[in-house]
């Protein structure tokens, strides 16, 4: 995957062409600096508070490894006051998860000021991904999405947020088994509000206040029927995935939304691949229906998941005008086999004013800055995500996009922004659960990070159950044999049975011995720190099986019958892990405690 950047120039209104600088998008040059503190960005970029709005950008959102940002002067070379300015930040703010709550008030720009913005009497989040169980928020009993836009007829095509229930739109907005959003359209489907799309909305989006998006586990379609994505020709059948867009129109006649976006096209280098690209239409300028694109990465693959990260300061302003617009994007992807190599970032200038970055483990790095706002919007931003096939309004493909993470974080209004150096592959934006227990989460429901299934003999595969029981005890089985196995359950009832505990998970393999698995996947593939694998097999009934962990598919821990483990690996080198019970088949009900903990 690489990226290409350039220096952008926007036409200026001739009222103050004289004193507005270029906008311009820039790739940092992330690099360790030894016994220096917080990123910056050179002399004469405005005061010290805008300096620390800037910095949480390169930590935050540069922090694919544990480097602070070098100082660009305006000649490119780092400048000597970085030290001098890590000293400002004296107290360490972290990005929290934003839940908007009224009053909520909301600035629209300058001009138009600050408005009351409607939440129905209930707290916002804004947290959409494949992590929550279902649409409604369970301490709300509401969504906490606005709209809800797909083909579905019987519905008029849209649902609004206190109509959409956990189900969603069934084959078209739903979260799938495997704990991942999926917001896309079938070959077929008619238009919606005339176009084909599929997407959802959140509440408005607060500006003047630096936001953080993590959209990591994006795929663009999936190898299954149905779901493959489509190369057709380059600009054929473009695709708006993510777009920042004001509620109300506009004040000017014919201007053109959205504010920001990301698209998605086949990529024209590599007819195999795609491209993402960056455009705005923000502040003021001349061609008001015009998108200027500040930035493209190319070479991603489709069916394979990306780590995309976003930072954004909304603000309508130049910087000549005070305004504090950036808006920061990181992305990443590595291939699923053992001879990928992790994409590295190659970035082309084109403008002689463009600045280049060295690949930092594989992420691609853009920053653009400048006005990030529409500055003829009549109403405050919301927040887009889905599958928008914006020149089509004959559905001839499908598009079908998959979220592992869509959340958007805030860091505190008015507070320092932090370092964050010693957390530098991001600390709370992608915080998951820091323990996962298969007992307390075993359901009948096959719930991410969990999966219930069986191999082979040679674990060559991993095959998920499709039946299962809710009662008398839960269960999940392939059925090879009449007892239903092999089979993972539960036992729920008030006494031992077949000598496993009550409220034990138990696992027996099939009648020719065929492994019994219990996999977790790891949420979040790039995460910082250990993970500790903890947990005992049983003896259980009284056949003799044989019991192992795997981590990878290779073989990490085995013992017979029974035994304990206590393993521990870095998190980031780890995908799924496989507690398997096989071997023998009679009297097989073997009882396993585990967990799993990062750290």
């Amino acid at each position: 995957m690489r990226v290409r950047d350039w220096c952008c120039r926007f036409p200026i209104p001739r009222r103050d062409a004289a004193r507005r600088a270029p906008t311009q998008l820039l790739a940092a040059p992330w690099r360790s600096l030894p016994g220096r503190g917080v990123p910056s960005w050179g002399q004469g970029q405005g005061t010290s508070r805008r300096r620390r709005s800037i910095a949480a950008f390169a930590v935050l959102l540069g922090s694919v490894a544990p480097a602070a940002c070098a100082d660009l002067g305006e000649s490119g070379e780092r400048a000597d006051d970085v030290d001098s300015r890590s000293e400002e930040i004296a107290v360490a703010s972290r990005p929290t998860l934003f839940v908007a709550t009224e009053p909520y008030r909301v600035r629209v720009s300058e001009a138009r000021g600050d408005v009351d913005v409607a939440l129905g009497h209930h707290p916002r989040s804004f947290a959409f991904d494949g992590f929550l169980p279902g649409f409604v928020n369970p301490a709300t009993g509401q969504s906490d999405i606005g709209t809800m836009q797909a083909y579905a007829p019987t519905i008029n095509n849209i649902v609004v947020g206190r109509n959409i229930t956990d189900a969603g739109i069934p084959g078209r907005i739903e979260k799938t088994r495997d704990g991942r959003l999926m917001i896309g359209f079938d070959a077929g489907d008619g238009p919606v509000a005339g176009k084909c799309r599929a997407q959802l909305s959140s509440y408005a989006v607060p500006s003047r206040r630096l936001l953080v998006f993590n959209l990591d586990g994006l795929q663009l379609g999936e190898d299954a029927p149905g779901r493959r994505w489509p190369l057709s020709a380059p600009g054929v059948h473009p695709v708006l995935l993510t777009q920042f867009y004001p509620t109300g129109g506009l004040s000017v006649p014919g201007a053109m939304n959205p504010s920001l976006a990301i698209t998605v096209d086949t990529d024209p280098d590599d007819a195999t691949k795609l491209v993402l690209s960056l455009s705005v239409r923000a502040g003021v300028w001349n061609d008001r229906r015009r998108a200027w694109r500040v930035g493209e990465i190319h070479g991603v693959e489709r069916h394979v998941p990306l780590s995309l990260r976003m930072g954004l300061y909304l603000d309508e302003r130049t910087p000549d005008e005070g305004g504090e617009g950036r808006w920061t994007v990181i992305a990443r992807q590595e291939l699923p086999t053992e001879s990928a190599v992790r994409s590295e970032v190659n970035l082309r200038p084109v403008a002689t004013s463009s600045r280049t970055t060295a690949r930092i483990d594989g992420a691609a790095i853009l920053e653009y800055r400048g006005a990030t706002l529409n500055l003829d919007a009549v109403g405050p931003h919301i927040w887009l995500l889905g599958a928008y096939m914006y020149n089509d309004t004959v559905c001839d493909e499908g598009r079908f996009t998959f979220w592992r993470w869509a959340r958007m974080y805030a860091l505190p209004a008015g507070e320092p922004t932090p370092p964050l150096v010693d957390a530098a592959r991001d600390p709370e934006v992608s915080r998951v659960p820091a323990e996962w227990n298969p007992t307390s989460a075993f359901t009948v429901e096959q719930l991410a990070p969990w999966a219930y299934g069986w191999s082979n003999a040679g674990f060559l595969d991993f095959t998920r159950y499709d039946r299962s029981l809710a009662v008398p005890h839960p269960f999940w089985g392939a059925y090879h044999g009449a007892d239903g196995t092999p089979a993972i359950w539960r036992n729920a009832g008030g006494t031992v049975l077949n000598q496993v505990p009550v409220g034990s998970l138990a696992l027996h393999p099939g009648p020719s011995g065929e492994p019994a698995v219990l996999r977790w996947t790891n949420p979040d593939p790039f995460a910082s720190g250990m993970l500790r694998i903890v947990g005992t097999f049983a003896p259980g009934d009284i056949g003799v099986m044989q019991v192992q962990l795997r981590i990878d598919g290779a073989g990490a821990w085995r013992a017979t019958d029974a035994g304990s483990f206590d393993l521990q690996r870095p998190a980031a080198s780890i995908r799924t892990v496989d507690f398997a019970v096989h071997g023998a088949y009679f009297y097989g009900n073997t009882p396993l405690s585990a967990s799993i903990t990062r750290r």
